[in-house]
């Protein structure tokens, strides 16, 4: 009788201790399961963080390429003026050289008529005089 009863605590004994350690069981998971979501809801709170951050950027890189395409519009055109200011400068030294040679050409054949006419008017005192 003594040996079934010490028998049947040492029975209770090992059934509580096995359910005190099934509810420390529990008690873990619990904890690593709140572990695991706590964890979980940082990374996708960091996610969306990342997610806000790189729209931003990107939002900032459609603003500088639409501020590269405007400086590259304005460089353009002034680019385009600084030719035509160069082009009407070329043209306007141009038109005065050749201006300058017009009438150099000018005096040239004026000063050719005038000794043909001299000439002429020469040969026409000799016929005058024979």
């Amino acid at each position: 009788d003594y040996i079934s009863r010490v028998s049947a605590e040492m029975r209770e004994g090992h059934r509580r201790t096995q359910e005190e350690l099934m509810k420390q069981l529990s008690v873990k998971e619990s904890e690593i399961n709140e572990l695991r979501q706590n964890e979980i809801a940082k990374k996708n709170a960091h996610c969306r963080h990342l997610e806000a951050e790189l729209a931003s950027k990107s939002s900032e890189i459609q603003d500088l390429n639409h501020q590269l395409a405007s400086l590259k519009m304005l460089f353009e055109e002034n680019l385009k003026t600084k030719l035509r200011q160069q082009e009407s400068k070329l043209l306007k030294v141009f038109k005065t050289e050749l201006e300058k040679r017009e009438e150099e050409m000018q005096a040239e054949q004026d000063n050719e008529i005038e000794a043909v006419q001299q000439e002429l008017a020469d040969t026409m005192d000799e016929i005058k005089y024979l």
